[in-house]
């Protein structure tokens, strides 16, 4: 693909070269280890091929996984506040459905406690209680915000509509079940869907190989993640 490259005379560093820098950044924000979101936009750019993608498709793809998590530091005071370490919480919570209700408030109890050992057993009841009241209206908060911060970024650094656009679409999921518009199916860029499945196959085949990103592409597949795109990549993970 032929990426954008600065206006001559202003800088000889390319745009893709640039966004790839800052991606090791948004990678120690997101508690990730290093050159995470380049294996996520290698990953992705492959499969968005095999999906047969235009070359604009594309390019979207590759920025997108790069950019996912710009607006990663939306509210990393208020969580930090909350949960203590909230850069290993991002790490764990990479892992877990959104929407599992089971998965999330485990989480989120157990990074109370770890924030507040040494409090009385009352303390530490009514902290917990807090935490899982307010962490649902928090994590909301956090996402809009994530995507609000990652557009304006986008919009600063000059790309177009169609990828700021698409930006607004991180946390939304294939069912209808995500945030903060609630798209569903096709209402979410392609680009997205593709960078979001490929985000997930890292995690999961950098924890325990490609049969677990197999198996978690299955599990997910139709709620978080576009069904075909699902299918393609399962037949095609061994290459």
């Amino acid at each position: 693909m032929n990426m954008q490259k600065n206006q001559p005379g202003t800088s000889d560093i390319r745009l893709a070269e640039l966004m790839a820098a800052l991606s090791i950044a948004t990678d120690l924000g997101m508690g990730q280890p290093m050159e995470y979101a380049l294996c996520v936009c290698v990953l992705a750019v492959r499969l968005g091929e095999t999906l047969g993608l235009s070359e604009d498709e594309l390019r979207e793809v590759y920025y997108l996984a790069l950019l996912r998590h710009i607006g990663c530091n939306a509210e990393t005071y208020t969580m930090s506040a909350l949960f203590g370490d909230e850069l290993a919480l991002r790490t764990d919570f990479a892992t877990v459905d959104s929407r599992n209700n089971t998965q999330v408030l485990g989480l989120v109890m157990r990074y109370i406690r770890q924030a507040n050992e040494g409090a009385s057993p009352l303390q530490l009841a009514r902290l917990l209680a807090q935490g899982v009241l307010t962490a649902p209206k928090m994590m909301k908060e956090e996402f809009a915000g994530f995507c609000e911060i990652a557009e304006r970024l986008a919009e600063r650094l000059g790309f177009g509509e169609s990828i700021i656009r698409a930006l607004g679409h991180v946390f939304e999921r294939w069912d209808g079940r995500g945030t903060p518009a609630g798209l569903k199916g096709e209402q979410i860029a392609p680009s997205m869907r593709v960078v979001a499945l490929a985000q997930d196959v890292i995690t999961f085949h950098r924890l325990d190989g490609a049969g677990a990103a197999v198996a978690i592409a299955k599990e997910r597949k139709g709620t978080v993640y576009d069904p075909r795109m699902v299918e393609l990549f399962c037949r095609q993970a061994p290459q």
